[in-house]
């Protein structure tokens, strides 16, 4: 999963020659923090406006851009991992949130939500400085691991620890029988 993603951010960023399939879009800065309304509440996002319109919906007039995107979902979609490029140097990954009347928008906004809250601080600092901010939709098959990953998180113990922490002599005969 991991090669994958860096195969992709290698392709956006020029270090490696290829094309990316997914959605890049230049970002302004960060306006607002989405937390759902007042009926109801949502996991809290930070609001990021384009430079400029999504290039799909240039030529739509304003009424026909909303039905556009729900024709095509694969554009921003929704939970999608993406990663946030500064300066052309991965900051984050968050995940979208996609409400369709703000991408359609001139210039659009896109909701991105922070897995942890470790990589927030440091990616809004630089976001503030920087001129030169990207999100990037990735395409790797994040899904296809996601019950890997859910399992793992949901480990309490680590099979074979007493073997694998507390090895001695005892093991290493028993390893060479076999």
């Amino acid at each position: 999963m991991l090669g994958e993603i860096r195969e992709e951010i290698r392709d956006v960023t020029g270090a490696k020659t290829g094309r990316h399939k997914g959605t890049i879009v230049e970002i302004a800065q960060a306006v607002d923090v989405y937390m759902g309304n007042d009926q109801k509440r949502q996991p809290w996002g930070i609001v990021l406006q384009f430079k400029d319109m999504l290039p799909q919906l240039k030529k739509l007039p304003a009424n026909k851009r909303k039905s556009y995107l729900s024709d095509n979902k694969h554009i921003l979609r929704q939970g999608n991992i993406a990663c946030l490029l500064i300066d052309n140097e991965a900051a984050a990954f968050p995940s979208i949130f996609r409400i369709e009347d703000n991408i359609a928008g001139d210039p659009g906004q896109v909701i991105v939500r922070f897995q942890d809250d470790n990589t927030l601080p440091s990616s809004l600092a630089k976001m503030r400085e920087s001129k030169n901010i990207k999100l990037v939709q990735l395409d790797s098959s994040i899904f296809a691991f996601e019950p890997f990953l859910r399992r793992l998180q949901d480990l309490y113990e680590l099979p074979l620890s007493e073997e694998l922490l507390h090895w001695n002599g005892a093991y290493t005969i028993f390893v060479s029988i076999l």
